[in-house]
């Protein structure tokens, strides 16, 4: 885990020099029939010259908290989740999972750091933060295969500062407004649900539930052999 995660940083830091890319994602998709074409476990990277939709309203909502509170949007659920402790399903010196208040799909985890940093990449070149990671990640993932072999994983990190900006302003506050993190969706059959056009998400299931399902699943073995690190495909 501690490699995969250590080649995920690299490879966004070598393609984040290339300024006509302003964005870097990183994925993984996990027992979706016809999406697994190599036969093995592997990652994709995908880096675009123009922001993917979902990221540009986070980094916009991110930006207007931080004009109106001037505090980190993500920074603000973290306190709340760690004071309420009603989602929160694990938590090291270093990072967090909860499942957000109003998931869009059940049982979905999210792992931040609890200190404020608006880049996945650049977090973890201390190789401390990156096994503390690694660490805390693996038991994670553990625990959502549990409810679901069939799973979807996105780090979601800060755009590419040195590529060409819509506006001179409008990455002037991402290091101080946006926070990394990574989303983790188990496919649950039959409880998960999108309304196509509308942009609305169906869930049956409260995060606090999901949250109290989670903690009490137990994860493998630290004795259990570990598998390979999962190749990326650029």
């Amino acid at each position: 885990m501690e490699k995969c995660l250590g080649l995920y940083r690299d490879r966004i830091l070598d393609l984040k020099r290339d300024i006509r890319l302003r964005y870097v994602s990183v994925y993984k998709d996990q027992g979706h029939v016809g999406v697994n074409e190599h036969g093995h476990s592997h990652s994709q990277v995908l880096a675009s010259p123009v922001l993917p939709q979902f990221l540009e309203l986070e980094f916009r909502w991110s930006k207007m908290h931080f004009q109106k509170r001037e505090r980190c949007l993500l920074c603000d659920c973290v306190q709340q989740e760690m004071q309420e402790e009603k989602r929160v399903v694990d938590q090291n010196s270093d990072f967090i999972a909860f499942c957000p208040f109003a998931s869009r799909s059940p049982y979905e985890l999210w792992v931040l750091p609890i200190q404020h940093s608006s880049s996945f990449e650049k977090d973890l070149t201390d190789p401390v933060r990156l096994k503390s990671l690694a660490s805390f990640f693996k038991p994670c993932l553990q625990k959502i295969e549990k409810i679901s072999s069939i799973l979807h994983f996105v780090i979601h990190t800060e755009p590419n500062l040195s590529a060409h900006k819509p506006t001179k302003d409008w990455w002037s506050t991402v290091p101080d407004d946006y926070h990394w993190h990574i989303e983790i969706h188990p496919d649950v059959e039959g409880e998960r649900r999108y309304l196509g056009s509308e942009g609305f998400y169906f869930n049956p299931i409260p995060a606090e539930d999901a949250a109290l399902v989670l903690r009490a699943l137990q994860p493998e073995s630290a004795a259990a052999p570990a598998s390979a690190p999962c190749p990326v495909k650029s």
